[in-house]
């Protein structure tokens, strides 16, 4: 099958190619190239609805693919166009929970935008907090009015970032969890994507840590690395 799809994208027959890449979706629903073949067929037959679908989700299986920029500049020029009932279903993705965490000390400067970006994003957000004196807390429990799905937790600093981390498990109900820093954030765009990586993941064979590009705004040149972190919740830091 992957010789099938390395080659798919000469195939002048996208109704072909559509059943090509249909197959090995089923097959392994985590293969981006398969997606992204979709989409091209898709796109070729006037599905453009449906192609922009299967073009996010090969983004979303591989966001450091070479043809990643060509893609995110194509999906605005892609129309609408008519839709396929029967590809609803290869679209779904398991329905699970996703928590928020967060390990805080004195971040009053970014607290705020920190949970509203993620607040429609996730279940519930869990909250540890090792001591602020700057109004953090008061802050965290004011967000707590507006949404009480938000948990704080104290915790007494002891130079161990996986002890304090370890800390919010007891209080996550979810079945997944992000975590993230207190100084990071979500675009508006890809908050959506956080459930859906963890529905996509969710049936994956062997235990997996899905990692989300992050964009370092404070340096002269944007910069990534490999934090936040989407995990099961049942793991734990050592």
């Amino acid at each position: 099958m992957n010789n099938q799809i390395s080659t798919v994208f000469e195939i002048d027959d996208a109704k072909k190619m559509e059943r090509i890449c249909i197959e090995a979706i089923k097959t392994s629903p985590w293969y981006a190239d398969a997606w992204l073949a979709l989409g091209r067929s898709l796109h070729l037959q006037g599905y453009g609805e449906q192609a922009k679908q299967a073009l996010r989700r090969a983004c979303l299986l591989a966001p450091r693919a070479a043809w990643i920029h060509d893609i995110q500049k194509l999906l605005p020029t892609i129309p609408d166009g008519q839709r396929r009932p029967y590809l609803d279903k290869l679209f779904s993705v398991k329905n699970v929970s996703v928590s928020a965490a967060l390990i805080v000390k004195n971040e009053i400067r970014c607290i705020a935008r920190c949970l509203n970006s993620i607040v429609n994003a996730v279940d519930e957000i869990v909250i540890v907090d090792t001591g602020s004196t700057d109004g953090t807390v008061e802050y965290i429990k004011t967000f707590q009015q507006q949404y009480p799905q938000t948990k704080l937790i104290h915790f007494a600093w002891c130079d161990d970032f996986a002890a304090a981390r370890n800390a919010a498990f007891p209080y996550i109900t979810s079945e997944w969890v992000l975590w993230v820093d207190a100084d990071e954030y979500l675009s508006v765009e890809e908050a959506p994507s956080i459930k859906e990586a963890a529905g996509l993941f969710d049936t994956f064979p062997e235990p997996v840590i899905l990692t989300l590009g992050n964009v370092n705004h404070t340096t002269t040149v944007s910069g990534k690395n490999s934090m936040p972190l989407l995990i099961l919740s049942d793991d734990c830091f050592l």
